[in-house]
């Protein structure tokens, strides 16, 4: 169960694309919810193995129920961790967009249950509250880095921020271009296409040396540079206009540089 703003209590399954989701609060102990641009994983009938993480609260039996690979807060934590390493007697973090506050809420049951459907919704800052519990958006991949090198490239900076990076090109692209575009373009196992390219390059790269794929990862993030700093300075919302406003303006930079230095070079000629 999520809590929509304008819907109330939604269930995952009649989620959809642009409805604003509670998220936490901020600073100052407002509600935030924040849009989901679209889902990362959306099949309604895949019948998938989930890890039931049960806990109480006021007396009350309560769980959330996600993929072994989806990472969830840990109370004490800053980073989410994968469901499949909660044990019980750690603490989940608990948001209610009522109360405003967060508590904790130690793990009293660990349970593999069985569901039809599969949805993975994505928000700007990769954070949703589902049951009350904070998690995250995402779900890992660790288990399909190429090799132990790259594993511990990618290591040095968080799972979180890792895949808010990564998704930084398409957020843009779903929240400042069209978000029609994002409700589109599914592979057969109900992953977009965006995420099922990634894994398919990562698939692919395990064929090759660990060169080759530090490389591939190399590049990757070279290319995936300029649309982090577009987000970072104009938003999600502004970014791919942001960026081709970069380009224009570091294009005439340049051209004006090359016109200049040209200029000197022909005044040099004429003293000569």
């Amino acid at each position: 169960m999520l809590t929509v703003l304008s819907k109330g209590t939604v269930l995952m399954k009649d989620l959809q694309v642009n409805d604003r989701v509670y998220t936490g609060s901020d600073t100052k102990g407002n509600a935030v919810y924040q849009s989901v641009y679209s889902f990362g994983h959306l099949h309604h009938s895949v019948p998938t193995e989930y890890i039931q993480i049960s806990h109480t609260k006021q007396g009350k039996a309560l769980s959330i129920e996600l993929s072994k690979e989806h990472l969830i807060f840990l109370a004490g934590q800053k980073d989410p961790v994968r469901a499949e390493t909660v044990q019980k007697g750690d603490k989940l973090v608990l948001k209610s967009s009522t109360t405003r506050t967060e508590e904790h809420a130690t793990v009293t049951k660990l349970k593999i249950v069985s569901r039809n459907g599969a949805y993975l919704p994505l928000t700007a800052d990769g954070t949703i509250v589902v049951n009350g519990v904070a998690a995250s958006v995402y779900g890992s991949v660790q288990s399909r880095y190429p090799s132990e090198l790259v594993a511990k490239m990618v290591g040095i900076v968080p799972e979180q921020t890792l895949y808010n990076l990564y998704n930084a090109p398409y957020r843009m692209v779903c929240m400042g271009v069209s978000s029609k575009l994002c409700k589109v373009g599914y592979d057969k196992d109900g992953i977009i296409l965006y995420h099922s390219f990634l894994i398919k390059l990562a698939d692919v790269a395990k064929r090759y040396g660990a060169v080759t794929q530090v490389l591939i990862l190399v590049v990757g993030c070279a290319m995936l540079f300029p649309f982090v700093v577009a987000e970072s300075i104009f938003g999600p919302r502004f970014g791919m206009i942001g960026l081709l406003v970069l380009i224009v303006v570091f294009g005439r930079l340049k051209a004006a540089k090359k016109d200049a230095n040209h200029s000197e070079e022909g005044k040099a000629v004429k003293v000569e």
